[in-house]
């Protein structure tokens, strides 16, 4: 597989504060691993979103590759959450929801479950009503707690209100749903100051990575990360904390970002979105399936000593020729020594 000659100077990144943590030492990621988190934050940033992007990845060994990609696909994206989304906007999507939908209300600074109960038309302008239950509520004996409590939320104070992601579409709230919603310290470090309280609220399916699931979950759910907070202030989490691995989160109910699909199975899952960025970690998995994404972004990790990188290879070339654009690719980060890169654009 050719290196891809078209590359223009880097852009600027800022460092990414992310280490390794071993034995309660912390070891600084290197450049190659921050290298992986660019590449994803260069897809989900710069990538041209009226054409398919491939760039694929010649490299020596693919630990933490594919990890490490979507930690950087995952992070830009979530930086780039409701960017455009007016006030009025969100205010009028409340307003047509059912009553009884399941939501989260930031209340002193703590977000906390709770339910949309309507709209109340009695001030000057709509409001809505959310409405929490109290944390004494009532028992099985029907002895009465503390009522609930209701909120008026007007369109200036839209964003102190967020929809919950349920697949199971539960109409009513149960009584105990009045508990706080706490943003895993490892994730609001990485966010810097984005709202993390949009991981646990929001289904958003940002990319596939098509791989061992088995070796992607050592990854993602056990080997250790640390963030760095401070001059000497760090908080641990691992990659699950952010990525939120649909296949490993305990419960279906639960907001997730990512999605692994298994290289080895015989037949492509059917996926209920459609998501951002594939990640093909592996040359199987991208000989077997890379026509049943067209219309997202593809990242490919070959490994240049499995069996198949040669057909993957080939197959790269052959697109890499017929490339929809020829022009050069801007602010594509450079890659380390050892690693050879092809980026194209298909139809």
């Amino acid at each position: 597989m050719k290196a891809v000659t078209s590359i223009s100077k880097p852009s600027v990144c800022t460092n990414v504060d992310i280490y390794f943590s071993e034995n309660n030492q912390l070891i600084a990621l290197p450049d190659w691993g921050i290298f992986f988190i660019k590449i994803g934050r260069w897809v989900a940033e710069e990538a041209n979103q009226k054409y398919q992007h491939v760039i694929a990845l010649s490299i020596p060994a693919r630990n933490y590759a594919a990890s490490l990609v979507a930690l950087g696909v995952v992070l830009a994206k979530s930086a780039n959450y409701s960017r455009n989304i007016s006030n009025q906007a969100k205010f009028d999507k409340f307003c047509n929801l059912r009553e009884g939908r399941r939501v989260a209300f930031c209340s002193n600074n703590e977000w906390i479950e709770a339910c949309f109960d309507g709209v109340c038309r009695e001030y000057q302008e709509p409001r809505i009503r959310i409405r929490v239950k109290s944390d004494t509520v009532t028992n099985r004996r029907n002895q009465q707690g503390k009522p609930d409590t209701t909120h008026f939320i007007s369109k200036e104070n839209i964003n102190n209100v967020t929809l919950i992601s349920n697949r199971n579409n539960v109409n009513n709230i149960p009584v105990n749903i009045a508990k706080p919603i706490v943003v895993n310290k490892f994730l609001s470090c990485c966010l810097k100051n984005n709202c993390g309280i949009h991981f646990y609220t929001k289904a958003q399916l940002d990319c596939h990575i098509i791989g061992n699931i088995k070796e992607l979950e050592d990854e993602i759910t056990k080997a250790s990360f640390a963030c760095r907070l401070s001059s000497n202030r760090f908080e641990k989490g691992t990659l699950q904390d952010v990525l939120r691995v649909r296949n490993f989160l305990s419960s279906d109910t639960y907001a997730y970002r990512t999605e692994i699909i298994s290289s080895f199975s015989n037949t492509l899952p059917e996926v209920s979105k459609k998501p951002f960025v594939s990640i093909f970690d592996g040359a199987l998995g991208f000989t077997k399936w890379r026509d049943d994404y067209p219309n997202c972004h593809q990242i490919v990790l070959l490994e240049r000593t499995e069996k198949r990188f040669n057909d993957a290879a080939t197959i790269i070339n052959s697109e890499y020729i017929n490339r929809i654009n020829t022009e050069t690719i801007q602010n594509f980060p450079l890659p380390p020594i050892g690693v050879e890169i092809t980026v194209y654009q298909r139809a």
